[in-house]
């Protein structure tokens, strides 16, 4: 799978994805957060992540907030990947650059339309 297709929902550009083999909906793809994937607590217990610590995470308002960080296995394009996943204290899930940096991503918010494409697969074959 070279390509992850998602949509806009609430204005916001959104992906489905795949953790620790539990599915999450909805996740909100976000350019401005540097890591990889940011889960509230309670999806974090529920897919069974592993606690590797604690990290200070700076918030887009600036303000530096104490975090949790645990590690979880994500399908990203076909593939078992070992991610990085900050807990927060908000429903939402968001996905950011860390994931996306050998990624082309499209966005047609007019059209309902986010594809995000695989440009490591492209430079391997």
């Amino acid at each position: 799978m070279n390509q992850l297709k998602g949509y806009f929902s609430e204005e916001r550009p959104r992906v489905d994805i795949s953790i620790n083999g539990f599915r999450e909906s909805g996740v909100i793809v976000n350019t401005s957060f540097t890591g990889a994937l940011m889960l509230p607590i309670k999806k974090i217990e529920d897919f069974g992540l592993s606690l590797m610590g604690v990290t200070v995470y700076n918030t887009p308002n600036g303000e530096l907030v104490p975090t949790e960080v645990y590690s979880g296995f994500l399908d990203w394009f076909g593939q078992n990947r070992r991610v990085s996943v900050l807990s927060i204290g908000v429903e939402a899930s968001f996905l950011g650059m860390k994931l996306l940096h050998h990624c082309h991503l499209e966005m047609a918010p007019s059209e309902n339309t986010l594809v995000i494409s695989n440009l490591e697969s492209k430079n391997s074959t």
